[in-house]
């Protein structure tokens, strides 16, 4: 093991006591959930008397002679194994935990951009500036599994396991003791990243691994003459499959430069931090047409973002990702020797820069959706925890007590998160009223922005119309003047079966917006959604004697005629479409037509055969010329004959 620095005995009794009261900390927010101290309050999703069963566990692990018997237990035990034997409960435990990542793997996709992901990559995009690797990667795998409609989770569940075996393969390779290796366990277990392990959706996940095994590898180069092939390799790795990895370039160019004097040092590493973050944002401006300010917090709080730097909300959010991401920092600050430790200037460079973009993002989607791209630090505090704790000779036995107390945490604290994303619905709910409060979702924030996509999710994924109806105001107050935020509330208000707040909106708007082609024809879809015909029509005809002739109220009368079982009318309207629409789907342009002449409106299915007939393919255009050879004939009776044999081949589902 690459370890460095030593805890001293004395400071195993404090480590314990430390993780109790984050335990109990942890317990007692559990039962209130309504103060939203998300990060330590996981334990919810647990039954109340496992929750104090875990506590009592860890009370009495403050107990001295209870203390003491129990790592010396776990130091005897551990030391009456082989180097094979260890290894060989390394593989049985690892090969556990695999089934479980499987077991309780996350349904959970409202966390981060889950469904966004889903979306992209079933629509075939293979790159995304951001994490230009990852994409492609799941663009493969999701070709390999047939490109069917479950193949694109599977494609991001089997990476997700996969990462999982690669984590526990790397602890392998890179601990050299096996007793270690197994006591290392216990430190994983307190940092609930590894939901990424569990089926976990996001494009992060690949590159969480590859960091945290260049903090492992940098470690152990710290303790040598310079930056290793190894370490090069994986930040290279990491950065390709997703660019915030780049935050660990200075920790590289720290070793890199350890022959230099610290001047020269200084000099190397602040002008290769400033190149770095001026190639990151023009990559950025020039790729993904964002600019530094739409990703970063504001310092102070704008006309259209309340969200700034030391806003309560954002200080708050920073605790609460703090305390659910990596909450052995808090250990690692309150014990004076890590703390010495951790503020050696290699482990400054290393973890600092990625606090630093935790603190300067602005989580877009709120602190708990975006709670795995704000852990980004968990990488190196991990590695580094894992260094410090993991000493070359344990000779305490409280010191292999630190590590039972650490796994009884862990499985309260990471337990309880991965438990509580088993269940879609219950993660829904949890998450839901974290929105409900989150300025990022608030009619001040970008005009109402967040809500735009949240609504779509809550009504698709939640099936939670009220939820959907909060959403869609916030958005229209947030943007009144907005046509779609208009359209779109009156239209799930109507949903929801609020007929007249729903027409009251759109009759006090409809006008307003004239000069957007197709908000005339969407308002008028919403009043015939309500059975309101006379006015839809009235409000279609007298933009059209305004504005002339445009094809989507052209759609909407066609629709509207076809409601009230005025066929002819339908197909004129629906013709006049389609002429104003000539790339629109071929198919149901032929279908219109073969209505019309089952119809007997022979005249418009001449014309409309005649314009449609160089697009057909084959098999339609045959039926089609056939069709308006006999038309063109004028013959009645053979007409009339044909329309019979067209009319029952429509019903068949033969034409």
């Amino acid at each position: 093991m690459c370890a460095q620095g030593n805890v001293k005995t004395d400071d195993s009794s404090k480590i314990i006591i430390y993780v109790i009261l984050l335990a109990a900390v942890s317990v007692a927010f559990s039962f209130v959930p309504g103060w939203h101290i998300w990060g330590l309050d996981t334990p919810k999703t647990f039954p109340v008397w496992l929750r104090f069963a875990f506590l009592a566990l860890l009370l009495a692990l403050a107990i001295p002679k209870v203390n003491t018997r129990v790592g010396k237990s776990l130091s005897n035990l551990l030391k009456s194994f082989s180097k094979t034997n260890l290894t060989f409960i390394y593989l049985i435990l690892s090969l556990l935990l695999t089934i479980l990542f499987v077991i309780f793997s996350s349904k959970d996709h409202f966390l981060g951009d889950g469904f966004t992901i889903l979306a992209n990559v079933k629509g075939g995009q293979y790159f995304q500036p951001t994490e230009p690797l990852d994409y492609f990667i799941h663009q493969v795998l999701f070709k390999l599994y047939g490109g069917y409609e479950q193949g694109v989770y599977r494609s991001y569940s089997l990476t997700s396991y996969a990462c999982g075996v690669a984590f526990l393969l790397g602890l392998f390779l890179f601990i050299k003791n096996r007793a270690h290796l197994i006591l290392a366990l216990g430190v994983v277990s307190c940092f609930v990243v590894m939901q990424f392990f569990f089926g976990y959706v996001e494009s992060y996940i690949i590159a969480f691994v590859l960091m945290f095994f260049y903090s492992l590898s940098a470690i152990r180069d710290s303790n040598k003459d310079g930056l290793s092939v190894t370490s090069i390799v994986l930040l290279v790795l990491a950065i390709g499959f997703h660019i915030s990895s780049a935050v660990l370039i200075p920790s590289a160019v720290f070793l890199a430069t350890r022959k230099y004097s610290a001047r020269q040092r200084y000099i190397i590493l602040g002008v290769t931090v400033l190149a770095a973050l001026l190639t990151g944002g023009a990559y950025l401006i020039f790729s993904s047409k964002l600019s530094i300010s739409d990703i970063t917090v504001p310092l102070w709080a704008t006309t259209d973002n309340p969200y700034s730097m030391f806003s309560v909300r954002h200080l708050t959010d920073l605790a609460n990702l703090m305390l659910l991401s990596y909450p052995m920092l808090v250990v690692i600050i309150l014990i004076g020797n890590l703390r010495k430790k951790v503020l050696q200037p290699f482990y400054l460079t290393l973890i600092v820069p990625c606090l630093l973009f935790t603190i300067l993002i602005d989580p877009k989607l709120g602190a708990l959706r975006d709670w795995d791209l704000l852990s980004i630090a968990v990488a190196p505090i991990l590695a580094f925890a894992l260094t410090a704790l993991l000493e070359n000779k344990l000779e305490s036995h409280r010191a292999y007590s630190v590590f039972i107390a650490l796994g009884l945490f862990g499985i309260l604290h990471t337990g309880g998160w991965i438990a509580q994303n088993v269940s879609q619905e219950n993660s829904y709910a949890i998450i839901k009223s974290e929105v409900q409060r989150d300025p990022h979702y608030s009619r001040n924030y970008k005009l109402g922005w967040g809500n735009k996509s949240w609504a779509s999710l809550a009504a698709k994924y939640g099936k939670d119309a009220q939820e959907v109806s909060r959403a869609a105001w916030e958005r229209y107050y947030g943007d009144p003047n907005d046509t779609l935020n208009t359209y779109e509330l009156a239209d799930i208000l109507l949903t929801m079966g609020d007929t007249t707040q729903s027409m009251k909106i759109v009759q006090n708007n409809w006008l307003r917006f004239q000069a957007n082609n197709s908000a005339v024809s969407s308002f008028a879809m919403t009043m015939i959604r309500a059975g309101r015909y006379d006015e839809a029509e009235n409000m279609c005809h007298n933009y059209l004697s305004i504005k002339g002739g445009d094809a989507s109220v052209y759609y909407c009368l066609g629709y509207l005629k076809n409601s009230i079982k005025q066929v002819d009318s339908s197909y004129y309207y629906l013709d006049k479409f389609f002429i104003l629409t000539p790339n629109s789907s071929i198919d149901k342009q032929y279908r219109l037509y073969l209505d019309c002449f089952t119809s007997s409106n022979d005249k418009l299915a001449q014309s409309g055969f005649e314009r449609l007939l160089p697009q057909l393919i084959d098999s339609y255009k045959d039926n089609a010329a056939s069709i308006l050879s006999i038309l063109k004939t004028g013959d009645s009776a053979r007409i009339d004959s044909l329309r019979q044999v067209v009319s029952s081949a429509v019903k068949k589902g033969n034409l």
